[in-house]
């Protein structure tokens, strides 16, 4: 049909079965006049035929037909609303069910691919929101809430006017057009796309899920390893036998007293579980017990109960407050969770008291090698260490690994 703005005269073309019964609104390119285009006749789609003779020789065609062409499945639903919305001229709120519980996935499946992809954003930006406590959770339940509620007040105007829009871009003269690959194309469900994105999403949840879990377990037994390009063996100076400290006296220094009256466990097997209990019992008759907080710590790093080991030798310390090897341990438990600067501090106030400390020299050096790429630190460390020891096992290992970080 034929229009002309009413401002300045300019004339135009419309197709008719692109302009609903109620008009639809114009501007005009030339003086920007907004106006109101409206068809002469209800039913007037580029001809009207005067008889059923001619209705079947022109295969006269419908705006009617052509939304139920392009919606196709659930017609008996969609098409009382989008004549509505055609008669008054306006969209209004209707409530969508399918759209409220199906989300993105509907908007995917309706071909209205840009909300769709909105709207799975947004769920993927709330859920990890919702990650982040039991705040962000409210959080997240608020959004996903509120987007179900949006959709489904509004999913059949964003589907009207997502058909309208592509319907601008067609020429239909009769109804073989309804049937043509393009027309399909344009408006024939998704379920394809959904499927697909669906798949990837699941995929990636396996995956993340997978690596949520295999991560720290390789983490953990890489800590448990050896070598300085991985992750350093820590080096207690109360636990081991290896790496005996400087300061020990013999049999009757009090650091070797530390599992006296704890059980060792049957044969060459520790019993850690009855350690860790005996030892818990000792210390709640006796907080002041020195070696059962020590015994306890240990056991608790060997078992990797890094916090509590922690604070086991925070309570050792509370007695005995200058102990270089406590200070030492809880060092090395402080870098078993990545907290290098409470680590550094221990080392720093061990050495304050111990300048020879061999452990704590060792342990410096790998926090400052491994966690924080500082090799010249890292030297001045296991020099000192070497100037003190050159011969032991750690020794040897040392000198390997400044030879060849030259």
């Amino acid at each position: 049909m034929n229009f002309e703005c009413p401002n300045c005269k300019k004339s135009g073309q419309i197709e008719d079965f692109k302009v609903p019964e109620a008009g639809v609104s114009a501007i005009c390119p030339q003086c920007k006049c907004k106006f109101l285009v409206k068809r002469d006749k209800p039913n007037n789609f580029k001809f009207e035929p005067i008889d059923e003779s001619s209705k079947q020789a022109f295969n006269y065609v419908t705006r009617k037909q052509i939304i139920q062409a392009a919606v196709g499945k659930n017609i008996d639903y969609y098409l009382p609303i989008f004549e509505g919305f055609d008669r008054y001229g306006k969209t209004t709120i209707s409530w969508n069910w399918a759209a409220f519980f199906g989300g993105w996935i509907w908007c995917i499946y309706r071909r209205m691919n840009l909300i769709g992809i909105s709207l799975l954003v947004l769920t993927l930006i709330s859920t990890v929101i919702g990650k982040l406590g039991i705040v962000g959770l409210y959080i997240d339940c608020l959004i996903a809430l509120s987007l179900m509620i949006v959709l489904g007040m509004f999913a059949n105007t964003f589907y009207y006017n997502h058909i309208n829009k592509k319907l601008c871009g067609l020429d239909l003269k009769d109804k073989s057009a309804l049937k043509q690959e393009s027309f399909s194309k344009l408006f024939k469900p998704n379920i394809s796309a959904v499927y697909i994105i669906s798949l990837f999403l699941g995929l990636a949840l396996i995956i993340g899920i997978v690596a949520g879990i295999a991560i720290p377990q390789y983490s953990a037994y890489k800590q448990k390893t050896v070598k300085i390009d991985a992750v350093f063996p820590p080096v207690l100076a109360e636990s081991t036998n290896a790496y005996p400290s400087p300061n020990y006296k013999g049999p009757n220094d009090d650091r070797a007293l530390a599992t006296v009256n704890i059980p060792s466990g049957a044969n060459s097997t520790i019993d850690y579980s009855g350690r860790i209990a005996q030892a818990e019992k000792i210390v709640a008759q006796d907080p002041k017990n020195l070696n059962a907080w020590i015994s306890l710590g240990n056991d608790y790093f060997d078992t990797e109960q890094s916090q509590k080991a922690i604070h086991a030798y925070g309570k050792a310390l509370e007695i005995d407050p200058n102990n270089p090897n406590l200070l030492t341990d809880q060092g090395v438990m402080y870098r078993n969770i990545r907290l290098y600067s409470k680590a550094l501090e221990n080392f720093e106030k061990a050495l304050n008291i111990n300048p020879n400390h061999l452990q704590c020299l060792y342990n410096t050096g790998v926090v400052y090698a491994v966690d924080l790429k500082d090799n010249v630190k890292a030297q001045q460390y296991w020099l000192k260490y070497l100037e003190i020891d050159s011969t032991s096992v750690t020794a040897t290992e040392i000198k390997n690994i400044l030879q060849n970080r030259r």
